[in-house]
């Protein structure tokens, strides 16, 4: 368990981000072998084959999945706190590649507890190799499903954003049912992460989903922190083990359908595009629909219009719901 000590102006600090490498890790985490979720299992049945070919070609590939997926502290040099929500897969990769060798060395070392690391892990330019390898993971696995994940990750800080909003970070923290936890006004507690206590001084918390299931702690004193955290509705990216169709696709039709379902919670027709596939065009088009049967209400947040299922399109798509 991790206690991080905040102040009122750490509160003010705290922004949500979107990290490619950090889903990256994830991605390689599950097909490493490391317990996820059970809706997530068929990450591991997409990415079997393309991890397989991955680790013959790349002895760093092998050597760090098996590294992410026993370690409990991964290494600091590749997890930095991300800076924003459209941080890129390159600047993410180029600071992972400028890690001088001592401190990649013992960040490794750190992560691996002592135990021997695979010969991809070994020897100089080992950050450069790392981040070589990240990308091939990234570009073979991860980017193309990338839109979908980022939808998914998107619409999880929408949601965050809507609990902030009337609860306060007290009830967006602990919202997130992980075990983190609001203490008191100056202390946040995350169990199931190890590693000492800390206190912010001001660097700031970034939140950032991850759609893969990762969780973690990111850390680059003195000046950042980022608790990383499973996303809502990531089970989803595979379709929930729904049947392809029921009433609600017969009536309404399958994209009416599917709308509907993915607006469980809050969204925007450019993050429902991205999610399901569709242009954003054809999104807005099937939305107008909806809301003119009164299936969805929509309400302006800032610059963006945000979708929500009304108790008819509720029943529409969960019919237990109206019971």
């Amino acid at each position: 368990m991790v206690v991080l000590r905040v102040s009122a102006d750490d509160l003010v600090g705290i922004r949500f981000a979107l990290s490619p490498i950090g889903e990256t890790i994830a991605a390689l985490q599950i097909l490493a072998g490391r317990r996820r979720p059970v809706e997530l299992r068929p990450w591991r049945e997409y990415g079997r084959a393309v991890y397989a070919g991955l680790c013959r070609r790349d002895p760093t590939v092998a050597a760090l999945a098996e590294l992410v997926a026993t370690t409990s502290w991964l290494p600091d040099f590749i997890c930095a706190p991300p800076p924003d929500l459209r941080t890129t897969v390159t600047r993410e990769l180029t600071r992972i590649a400028e890690t001088p060798d001592a401190r990649a060395r013992h960040d490794l070392d750190v992560s691996s507890g002592g135990r021997p690391l695979g010969e991809g892990l070994a020897g100089a330019g080992v950050a450069e190799r790392v981040a070589d390898s990240l990308l091939s993971v990234w570009s073979e696995l991860v980017e193309p499903m990338w839109p979908r994940l980022q939808a998914i990750a998107e619409q999880d800080v929408l949601y965050r954003t809507g609990l902030l909003t009337a609860h306060g970070w007290s009830g967006a923290l602990s919202g997130m049912n992980l075990g983190v936890r609001w203490l008191t006004s100056d202390r946040i507690e995350i169990a199931g992460i190890s590693g000492p206590d800390r206190a912010l001084d001001g660097a700031g918390l970034t939140l950032v989903p991850c759609t893969l299931g990762g969780r973690w702690l990111a850390t680059a004193p003195p000046e950042a922190c980022a608790l990383i955290y499973p996303a809502r509705g990531a089970g989803r990216l595979w379709g929930g083990g729904r049947a392809a169709t029921d009433g609600a696709d017969r009536l309404i039709g399958q994209t009416r359908a599917a709308l509907l379902r993915a607006l469980d919670q809050p969204s925007t027709t450019t993050l429902l595009s991205r999610r399901l596939g569709l242009s954003t065009g054809g999104v807005g088009d099937h939305l107008a629909v909806l809301y003119d049967a009164g299936a969805v209400t929509k309400t302006r947040d800032g610059r963006s219009v945000l979708y929500r299922r009304t108790p008819l399109g509720d029943a529409l798509v969960e019919p237990g719901a109206a019971e």
